[in-house]
């Protein structure tokens, strides 16, 4: 997931997170960014 993220670093990340549920089979990520 987290390649996923990556091609938003640029942007200026403002925070980041993952979850996966303890099966594997499902999981979320987000990457909140700054807005000037």
């Amino acid at each position: 997931m987290q390649k996923f993220r990556e091609p938003l670093t640029h942007r200026g990340p403002d925070s980041i997170g993952m979850y996966a549920s303890p099966d594997g089979r499902a999981g979320l990520g987000f990457q909140r960014l700054r807005i000037v």
